[in-house]
């Protein structure tokens, strides 16, 4: 009978452990692709912007452009790694 009650607080508590982790990662991912939205529209600005007549081969932007399309790749990398879609074809 005690064993029977030990194991039913246990699932009870396994059961109550793995919604708070769920809903922690659903959580985190939705941030993940927030973040990665808001990146990508960044991307995307500094593109039309190095394609400026006046801007137009710039070093720095260029360099920056890189750096944003690296800074959206690791963040892929993570949305991955947790099981999120990458099904946004704009991020490439």
């Amino acid at each position: 009978m005690i064993l029977e009650i030990i194991t039913a607080v246990f699932l009870i508590l396994s059961i109550c452990l793995n919604v708070f982790l769920v809903k922690k990662l659903l959580y985190f991912s939705e941030n993940v692709e927030g973040i990665l939205f808001s990146l990508n529209e960044f991307r995307e600005h500094l593109e039309e912007v190095n394609g400026y007549e006046l801007y137009y081969g710039d070093e720095t932007l260029a360099k920056l452009l890189e750096h944003s399309k690296a800074v959206v790749g690791d963040i892929e990398i993570v949305q991955n790694n947790y099981g999120g879609d990458s099904n946004d074809e704009s991020t490439t």
